[in-house]
Order: C-alpha cells, then sequence, then structure tokens
C-alpha cells in the first residue's frame, strides 16, 4: 500500500509539472520602441499606452516569442 501511495504522489508531481509548462504563455509585443517577449500575466507594459515617439524606419521585432526552458524568449 506504501508503495502504491509513493507512486501516486509521484505522477501526481509529474503531471502538475506538464500543467505548468503547457501553461506558459508569452507574449511579443512593443512598448517605447523596443519589442519585448515576455509571460502572459508578468507583462510589464502591456496595454500601455505607447509615449515614445519611434524613427520613421522603426520595425518590431518579427521574431517569434515562444516559451524556452520556462522562460519567454525570441526564436530565430
Amino acid at each position: 500500500m506504501l508503495l502504491w501511495t509513493l507512486l501516486l504522489a509521484c505522477q501526481t508531481d509529474a503531471d502538475t509539472a506538464l500543467e505548468q509548462e503547457a501553461e506558459l504563455v508569452c507574449l511579443s509585443y512593443v512598448f517605447c520602441c523596443e519589442t519585448l517577449c515576455e509571460a502572459e500575466g508578468e507583462t510589464t507594459h502591456y496595454g500601455e499606452p505607447d509615449p515614445c515617439d519611434c524613427a520613421e524606419d522603426f520595425a518590431s521585432d518579427s521574431r517569434a516569442c515562444e516559451p524556452v526552458d520556462g522562460e519567454c524568449q525570441f526564436i530565430d
């Protein structure tokens, strides 16, 4: 019975880890002439008005913003 309880506890921890990894959603957005890649819910400027005056040739970073090893990063 003790072995069964330990196996069940280990499986629950593994399921929780997978759920946490799957829940990471990354957002790419522009604030103050800078393209940011941050986790949803942990964004620093998302949705705020952009008060900065960007140069005419400014273009946002076109790389994908994806979860990598539990963090949001730009992918080439």
